[in-house]
């Protein structure tokens, strides 16, 4: 332990001075749960400076580099708190956004319900000018706004006091107080800070403190000899959150990486669609993948993560569905494959290569044999599918026309599958889930727009 403060007024205000300043002026703040608000290329989250503390000793603890023994982060929680079962629980909910698999890079649901709040490099500090302008009553506070790479901690009682005694002295010199701490990490630049609140999230009982060059898989507490964080690989990590039951949706990442692709909104929609209408079984699916790895010549092969099958395959065949409504219009008013294929590819001729590959998949008649893919089951599935849609149409009867569509449907979809194996190992992910299927689907130029109309791609099954 480095040292204890004692809190007295069930509230502690924390960050910059200037916030610290603004916190001692604003209301005591439950367990917020702000959302963050996009603010040009970054979002932020806005804050009141001062959350509801438990009463009592809390203890400020150093975590420092396991070799050099550089200060790279701190830990302050109340006396009651078990200090490594509560890290631990912190930087599982949302860690480090710099290393692998830490959990939420921002306030939400799920960092709500495990009560943690998520402070991030623009949400404090130099960045905010809230509490100068309260401060300018104050006489003489000039130093107050001066940013470091360093927070404070301090009970609400004596926040403004302490404030003013900090500001005539650096960063490293501030001296520990009787009702707060200051938190000096060297050569730092972007600061972080999480609270973790008790069951009830009623008040905070821990602060974590970071910046962006503290490995957690590095840094220990001060005088133990083992990190906080078990040093794992991206692998390991990844199966360890796959078998803990993590979704890997990949909605959020997909949004954040992908903000410029098209996205339709959710009432433009097609889906879900009911599994009846399935159009390829797990075998068929299966069957796609090897083949795409087979044609890589990869020896990284990468199955279906075994968990998350069903979302899996609820997406795939949802993409298959969507692609294969596209021919409705053009079944139900055209006489032939060709005015189909013209239809549905208007720019084949254009030079445009995703068109010009679907449009010669319906006009051509391919000999490419697949092992282990059901092309009589499916070639029925989709024939039935048609016909629900269509009703009665001459075309549909025609077995090589089936095959035709058959063939533009599963083209995409190898290409799919083919960039979800390539992200997967990219990722360091041991088999493909949810998430690198949508990345595969938008870091594609042709892709996105054929599967536009897909509801679960875009927002998920819920």
């Amino acid at each position: 332990m480095h040292s204890q403060f004692t809190v007295k007024s069930c509230c502690l205000c924390y960050g910059d001075l200037r916030n610290i300043w603004h916190g001692a002026c604003s209301p005591i703040q439950g367990f917020p749960t702000p959302a963050p608000e996009q603010s040009g290329t970054v979002r932020i989250h806005k804050l009141e400076y001062n959350v509801s503390a438990l009463n009592g000793t809390w203890k400020a603890y150093q975590l420092v580099d396991i070799g050099s023994q550089t200060v790279r982060a701190w830990f302050a929680c109340h006396s009651s708190v078990n200090s490594e079962e509560e890290i631990d629980k912190i930087l599982r909910v949302s860690g480090s956004p710099y290393e692998w698999y830490s959990g939420s890079t921002v306030n939400n649901a799920e960092t709500a319900a495990e009560g943690v709040l998520v402070i991030n490099r623009y949400d404090w500090g130099g960045y905010d000018e809230r509490g100068m302008e309260e401060a300018g009553d104050a006489g003489d506070v000039e130093g107050l706004g001066k940013y470091g790479h360093c927070v404070g901690l301090v009970d609400l009682e004596i926040a403004k006091e302490q404030a003013l005694q900090w500001k005539d002295q650096d960063n490293a010199e501030r001296n520990q107080a009787e009702a707060g701490a200051w938190l000096y990490i060297p050569h730092a630049e972007y600061l972080f800070g999480r609270f973790g609140f008790d069951e009830e999230h009623s008040a905070a009982r821990s602060f974590l403190f970071f910046t962006e060059s503290t490995s957690f898989m590095h840094t220990g507490f001060q005088g133990m000899l083992y990190p906080v964080r078990k040093e794992q690989s991206p692998e390991e990590i990844f199966t360890r959150h796959l078998n803990s039951g993590e979704q890997f949706e990949g909605l959020d990442i997909m949004r954040k990486l992908f903000s410029w692709v098209d996205r339709p909104a959710e009432s433009d929609c097609l889906g879900p669609f009911d599994t009846s209408e399935s159009l390829l079984e797990e075998s068929d699916w299966g069957a796609l993948r090897v083949y795409t790895q087979e044609v890589r010549e990869t020896t990284q092969v990468r199955a279906f993560g075994e968990p998350l099958k069903e979302p899996i395959f609820t997406l795939l065949n949802n993409l298959a569905l969507t692609c294969l409504m596209r021919l409705i219009e053009p079944i139900s008013s055209a006489d032939s494959i060709q005015a189909v294929a013209t239809a549905v590819c208007p720019k084949h001729a254009e030079g445009d290569v995703m068109d010009k590959l679907l449009y010669s998949c319906l006009v051509e008649t391919r000999e490419k044999t697949i092992p282990g893919f059901d092309v009589a089951a499916s070639e029925s599935r989709i024939k039935g599918f048609l016909v629900r849609q269509c009703g009665d149409n001459a075309l549909l009867n025609d077995s090589e026309f089936i095959g035709r569509v058959r063939q533009y449907m599963t083209f995409p979809l190898t290409e799919t599958l083919e960039l979800a194996g390539i992200r997967a190992i990219d990722n360091h992910h041991t088999s493909i889930v949810p998430s690198d299927i949508r990345l595969a689907v938008c870091s594609d130029p042709a892709l996105p727009s054929l599967f536009k109309s897909c509801k679960v791609l875009w927002y998920g099954t819920n």
